[in-house]
């Protein structure tokens, strides 16, 4: 869930006790759990540090967990973290703050988490702390809310086009790093379509209106893989119109150089157009006007036939030969 200070969809139920104080002594024991390239700075104050590259993430833990709590969130972090450097090299955003909160719901480890823009990018999990490590590895709502840190706010009505992206990438990225296999992640974007056509077929909206009023009409299933279909869409022609010279990945990594801040604002109109500029392309228009205002889900059949992808009971086949094994390992293929 992307937020800014331009809407306003939840309040904070949870006050912040203070913050436990790391002790330096876990230090070399932290490390020993991260990832190789992430460090951990443990100051004498009420955050951890993490470096990812030049990136620093501040981690604020609330007072209610255990040392041995703070070592698996931070590793989880770690990870998703450099999950979000196979998109183009390196984490979207030099500095971010994450709060991390407890939740007493039983039913998954991430039950909730929300992504603030306003001069500042901030990250807000509510987690469970007995799910176990490998839980939390395998949960997808850190890697859904890390993915919003690469694109702006596109305007009130507008949760398509970032939950959409985030959708798409919270599966792509984590197949990229090797947290999940290329199998499973075009799996769950099978998965995630066939909800987004049931949610489409009951209400009988455009992409466009189930955007709009999201929660009045519980048309998130719609707008969120509406969204990841369009995105995985552009994503293919990309690379197929310029024999792999323009992808999803090097559109954003431009706009990062030009044009993100945590503070700009980016309505629909103006970034749509400037992904085409950046792509050296229409692509981006022209699947937006295909399937903005369409009276059904939008279709993602041709590009999993692009990619060599069938279904038989709702199950996903990987070709394993041809051009189509390599279009998709470009999309999604383990980076070594």
């Amino acid at each position: 869930m992307d937020k800014t200070r331009f809407v306003l969809l939840f309040t904070d139920k949870h006050t912040m006790d203070g913050l436990m104080m790391i002790i330096r002594s876990m230090a070399l024991l932290l490390l020993s759990l991260l990832p190789l390239n992430v460090t951990v700075a443990l100051p004498q104050s009420n955050m951890t540090e993490l470096h990812i590259g030049s990136s620093t993430i501040n981690v604020h833990f609330e007072s209610s967990f255990t040392s041995q709590q703070k070592q698996k969130l931070l590793k989880w972090l770690g990870a998703t973290a450099n999950t979000m450097t196979t998109l183009y090299g390196e984490f979207p955003v030099k500095q971010s703050n994450i709060h991390i909160y407890t939740s007493s719901r039983t039913s998954e480890p991430v039950p909730w988490g929300e992504v603030w823009k306003n001069g500042e990018y901030k990250i807000n999990f509510h987690v469970n702390p007995n799910f176990s490590q490998q839980d939390f590895l395998d949960d997808w709502t850190a890697p859904h809310e890390f993915s919003h840190l690469f694109h702006p706010y596109p305007g009130r009505g507008n949760s398509w086009f970032g939950e959409g992206l985030a959708s798409y990438y919270q599966n792509i990225l984590r197949s990229r790093y090797g947290s999940m296999t290329e199998q499973l992640a075009f799996q769950k974007l099978y998965n995630g379509f066939q909800r987004g056509i049931k949610n489409q077929k009951r209400t009988g909206l455009t992409l466009k209106q189930a955007s709009a009023a999201m929660r009045k009409n519980r048309s998130f299933m719609h707008v969120y893989w509406g969204g990841a279909a369009y995105f995985l869409n552009v994503d293919v022609r990309l690379h197929q119109s310029s024999h792999g010279k323009q992808s999803l990945d090097n559109t954003w990594l431009k706009f990062k150089e030009c044009c993100l801040g945590a503070d700009r604002y980016w309505p629909l109109h103006r970034l749509i157009p400037k992904l085409d500029e950046l792509s050296n392309s229409s692509i981006f228009s022209d699947e937006y006007n295909r399937i903005i205002d369409g009276r059904t889900f939008p279709d993602y059949q041709s590009s999993f036939e692009q990619l060599g992808i069938s279904v038989r009971d709702n199950k996903i086949i990987l070709s394993k030969t041809g051009e189509a094994q390599a279009l998709r390992h470009a999309l999604a293929k383990q980076k070594n």
